[in-house]
């Protein structure tokens, strides 16, 4: 009764869910489904388990008959029908390249027009072709009256039903485009030609059915070809063909049960066998499948990983690395130290960043499984290890990154929880074990908090041990400040940095808000769209782990192990004392309830987390997975052994097919996958563009997406310079990461810069009234023999500006500027024109120009031969001088009037070219206002 009631709840709680109005319908659909499955196979387990029979009254023997196996064939035949002879689901994607005449015909299987890189062959991003046809039909239940399209960048020619309704040029700096129209419900065929596709675009179509503008995206399914079927028998087709393959497994459920009952007692015949052979095939595949994955990561790394290993190389050389990372003051950086250690081991330096985690993979399976199996019985030790091996994308995905100390505090909680588990069984804590497990939980604390459910249930054990142990006596008392204290000294930098700086911004920036990701979807419900909508399914590796979460193609049931894992919450509390062996450790109450809590609060403290719910803040439940699961499967295994079986069959697959899902866009940071800019596979060619031009030092920028509205990742900097080992100091914004070497840089008169081609720079907002976009080509002009006199190189899917060899400006460090309104001065003599300059810091601006005018001087240390001056304006469209005169002052101190700025919006810069070059001591800058409120913007002087 009780089990029915439970089953009950259970699908009660995510039919209700299920139909509440913002859940997107394919989650709704495949929800739903799942929950007939569940209502029907357990119904009909239970009618297999009891007597008398709830119904069908053939399935309460355990003998199958041959009506049930005749009609458990059919319908198997009629989905292997279905399956063979379906129509190709997704859109038809032609790409052809006008230089070498190749072709290729491929099918994009996307449920929504919602379409980036990640989803198309790997190949074609890194070797792009001339352009791409894609096309596909859909169906229409109700009317459309408006189509909004985004891309971020190319050239579009959009079509409906075979008519021009858009075309978007690849020089149009607006990326979205509205417009008004009536496609009425039925059939219709929608397609696009895309050119410029390095790199290539992402894009989407948005559609509204009502006059409120409340735009969602044009949903599928999306066929290549319709012309001998129909589209609503094409609609329901994937639920015919499911429903056969589920009708077909319950009238096979008799035969199922009665083989794997004989299955079972004829292994139990061969433990030994087993056991001698499980382990090795289980290690063989752990290694195909890491080895596998890891074909992507040769040559990829990011710029938070690059992070970590210029900490790694800076140990190398002595110095000591920061004590939290680089702009988050609450994640340790204690994994640069055995990074240092392996630095030296490997020439590829993406293969040194990978080595680290990878240790650390292999550690943690060695600590779980060890725990599972000497405190949970070798079956336990065994289901954990396939459970893992087979762990999904997203695990394999934490252990192939150094960085954040992810990777590192899995290893080191396992860890914890092993030596935990050895000191309770053993019955008996001692002073030196409370403080070595205290040392270790203040380890974990401080190089990343979210490692909260493995300090919390090694404190519970810890502590429950002494009471019971010593009860209240002062021992007591003693053991807990052993281990309390203990922990509090190990994670001595949040309160090093309190006793140092007397400030408490570090233990401050632990606990507050971080700025968080818009909802992506109007009234977005944090528990039903972050939580059970993105982050499970990203949790099993069902969805890529960025921005955008977008659903891998293919993925065979890809809500299957979310639920599971539900499932397995509510089961594991009532029936894990049933279902774990009684000599097992886990077995008893103070374990299993420590373990429970140990997963509940791994929701939980993310879940009320101020910093968000992301996927990867739920990482200590890997660990927990392996016990939860066992206790589901065995009490599923209680009804049915069919259904046991058939049910860890769809586990099985469903974490499996997401290994042939896996994109090199996986491997990059979040924004740059968002927008679809593929990572260099390496740095050689511009390291040695840079070594034949001796430059030491690098500005680099990623630029602006206009479509998107968000400025790019900064990550090719730390990437260039810890690839060059420091030969080179590459920066994405002034005083980031390398605060020192940040200020050589800005001394220095010899300074390369690199950016995007296809992105716009400075344009922090879509505001045209104030901001004037800066494209590639005004940088252009900007390095020009006209201003700078830089020589361009072209550099994939970059260009880089390189001094020429004689190029020899006034350096820096040798003169200093001076104004009337002094803040921020600096920041127009640090080479940084980068859109990186979110607020007023990046640059100096006079406010608006008061009746006397404004002015600023530019003093040198010594007279200087002086040519050319340059004010670079960046996107302000107005902020330039009009009325405004230069005076020079030579070493006699007079005053000699030598000229006025001349605007040229071209290069979004002033310049004053003398005709003859003079002798400075100082240079005044006189700007005088003119009708209008204009101000004066300077993003960056140069003197030359």
């Amino acid at each position: 009764m009780f089990t029915q009631v439970l089953f009950g709840f259970f699908c009660f709680f995510f039919t209700y869910f299920s139909l509440f109005a913002h859940i997107e319908p394919s989650f709704r659909f495949l929800l739903l489904f799942f929950l007939a499955f569940c209502i029907i196979t357990g119904r009909i387990a239970l009618a297999f388990k009891h007597s008398p029979p709830l119904f069908l009254g053939w399935l309460s023997s355990r003998c199958f008959t041959r009506l049930s196996l005749i009609f458990g064939l059919s319908f198997f035949l009629i989905y292997l029908m279905f399956s063979l002879f379906s129509p190709t689901t997704g859109f038809s994607v032609f790409f052809s390249d006008t230089e070498s005449g190749a072709e290729h015909i491929h099918f994009l299987p996307a449920d929504s027009l919602n379409i980036s890189s990640s989803l198309l062959p790997y190949d074609l991003l890194f070797d792009p072709p001339s352009t791409v046809h894609f096309s596909g039909y859909f169906q229409l239940e109700s009317a459309i009256r408006a189509m909004s399209f985004s891309s971020s960048r190319g050239t579009f020619i959009w079509k409906i039903d075979e008519l021009v309704v858009l075309t978007v040029d690849n020089s149009d700096i607006q990326r979205f485009s509205t417009i008004k129209i009536d496609l009425s419900p039925g059939i219709h065929r929608i397609e696009c030609d895309i050119s410029d596709l390095s790199p290539f675009p992402v894009f989407s179509v948005n559609v509204t059915e009502t006059i409120d503008q409340h735009f969602e995206l044009l949903q599928g399914p999306f066929y290549p070809n319709i012309d001998f079927f129909s589209l609503r028998f094409l609609f329901f087709l994937p639920f015919f063909k499911n429903l056969s393959l589920l009708l077909s497994f319950f009238f096979f459920i008799p035969l199922l049960n009665y083989c794997i009952d004989l299955s079972f007692s004829a292994l139990s015949r061969y433990k030994i066998f087993i056991k001698s052979l499980s382990f090795p095939l289980l290690i063989l595949s752990f290694f195909y499948i890491l080895f596998s994955f890891q074909r992507y990561t040769n040559h990829l790394y990011e710029a938070d990983e690059a992070a970590f290993g210029l900490m790694g190389q800076s140990l190398s050389t002595g110095q000591s690395p920061p004590l939290f990372h680089y702009g988050q003051d609450y994640q340790g950086t204690l994994e640069a130290f055995p990074l240092s250690l392996l630095l030296p081991l490997f020439d590829s330096p993406a293969q040194a960043l990978h080595s680290l985690p990878t240790l650390f993979f292999l550690f943690f399976l060695i600590f779980t499984v060890s725990a599972y199996s000497f405190f949970g019985g070798f079956l336990l030790g065994l289901f954990s290890f396939f459970l893992l091996c087979f762990g999904g994308l997203h695990f394999y995905w934490i252990f192939s990154k150094t960085w954040f100390g992810y990777s590192f505090s899995l290893c080191m909680g396992a860890f914890i929880l092993l030596i935990t588990f050895f000191y309770y069984q053993k019955g008996h804590f001692s002073v030196l074990s409370c403080f070595l497990l205290g040392a270790l939980c203040g380890i974990l604390f401080y190089v990343l908090p979210i490692s909260l459910p493995f300090i919390l249930c090694c404190f519970i054990l810890v502590f429950y041990s002494f009471y019971r142990q010593y009860n209240r006596s002062f021992l007591f008392i003693r053991f807990t400040l052993a281990f309390i204290g203990s922990f509090f000294l190990f994670c001595f930098p949040y309160w090093f940095s309190i006793v140092e700086k007397n400030d408490f911004g570090v233990v401050q920036f632990l606990f507050q808000e971080r700025d968080l990701t818009p909802p992506r979807l109007l009234g977005e419900n944090p528990f039903l769209h972050r939580f059970l909508g993105e982050c499970l399914p990203t949790f099993f590796g069902m969805r890529a782990p960025y921005d955008q979460f977008t659903n891998f193609p293919g993925i065979f049931c890809p809500f299957f192990a979310p639920i599971l894992f539900i499932l397995s919450m509510i089961v594991f509390p009532l029936y894990s004392h049933r279902f774990l062996s009684s000599r097992s450790l886990f077995r008893n109450n103070v374990i299993r309830c420590s373990l429970y809590l140990f997963s509940l609060s791994s929701i939980l403290f993310v879940f009320f987390s101020e910093k968000g719910i992301w996927p990867w803040y739920f990482i200590p439940l890997y660990w927990a997975l392996p016990l939860l699961f066992f206790v589901l499967f065995q009490w599923i295994y209680s009804f049915s052994p069919a259904l046991f079986f058939g049910s860890f069959l769809i586990l099985f697959f469903s974490l499996f097919s997401t290994f042939f899902k896996i994109s090199p866009f996986l491997f990059q940071p979040a924004s740059l996958s968002f927008s679809c800019l593929p990572l260099p596979p390496d740095f050689n060619s511009a390291e040695e563009l840079f070594s034949d031009n001796n430059i030491r030092y690098v500005i680099c920028d990623q630029g602006y997406d206009t479509s998107l509205n968000v400025s790019g990742r900064d990550w090719i900097g730390e990437c260039l310079t810890y690839h060059s080992n420091f030969n080179r100091i590459a920066n994405d914004r002034i005083l980031r990461r390398l605060p020192s070497l940040s200020m050589e840089l800005m001394r220095s008169n010899h300074v390369a810069y690199l950016f995007h081609k296809h992105y716009y720079y400075n344009f922090p907002e879509n505001d045209f009234s104030n901001y004037i976009p800066l494209s590639i080509g005004n940088l252009d002009r900007l390095f020009s023999s006209d201003f700078l006199d830089y020589e361009k190189y072209e550099n994939g899917a970059f260009n880089i500006y390189l001094p020429k060899k004689f190029f020899s400006p006034v350096r820096k460090d040798l003169w200093r500027l001076s104004s009337s309104n002094p803040f921020f001065l600096n920041a127009s003599s640090d080479h940084n024109i980068s859109v990186r300059a979110y607020g007023s810091d990046g640059y100096w601006s006079s406010d608006v120009i008061p009746d006397l005018g404004t002015r600023f001087s530019i003093t040198m240390n010594k007279t200087t031969q002086i040519s050319k001056i340059i004010l670079f304006h960046g996107t302000k469209r107005y902020d330039y001088p009009r009325e405004n005169n230069v005076v020079s002052v030579n070493e006699e101190g007079e005053h000699v009037y030598i000229g006025k700025l001349t605007y040229d919006i071209e290069s979004r810069s002033s310049i004053l070219l003398l005709d003859e070059p003079v002798f400075s001591k100082e240079l005044l800058i006189t700007v005088y206002p003119v009708k209008g409120d204009f101000w004066l913007t300077i993003f960056e002087i140069w003197i030359l």
